[in-house]
């Protein structure tokens, strides 16, 4: 049987079981479950198997996928945070000429951005 099809179930449960008695062997055997054996007037039962949760991954295919994410993820950030949006608008209205404008993190980049265009000066907080 091919080893990833092969079912990874334990169907019929045995424990091999070795009895010592001062560095001498007094009993030993193969205990299947609900089984037991006697030795020196006592009893021992095989009587439970407690299974627990095991997930086998043979094959991802998707994985390429999530680390391509992760890389677009991380350069958008970086890109973010060293390139940010700051927007200044002009308008004029009735002969007079309105600023307006946001910066994407800081207010302070907004007054930097005003002074290098030479509508503030920089001494003005």
């Amino acid at each position: 049987m091919d080893d990833l099809t092969q079912k990874k179930e334990i169907s019929d449960p045995a424990v091999v079981v070795r009895v010592l008695k001062s560095q001498r062997i007094v009993t030993m055997g193969i205990l299947r479950l609900g089984e037991s054996m006697e030795f020196d007037g006592q009893r021992l039962i095989f009587m439970d198997l407690k299974y627990w949760l095991r997930f086998y991954c043979t094959s991802d295919k998707g994985i390429v996928f999530v680390y391509a994410g992760f890389i677009i993820a991380i350069a958008g950030l970086i890109l973010r945070f060293l390139f940010p949006r700051i927007e200044i608008h002009f308008f004029d209205k009735d002969g007079r000429t309105f600023i307006s404008g946001r910066s994407e993190f800081y207010k302070e980049l907004y007054r930097k951005e005003l002074v290098k265009i030479g509508i503030l000066d920089k001494d003005v907080t």
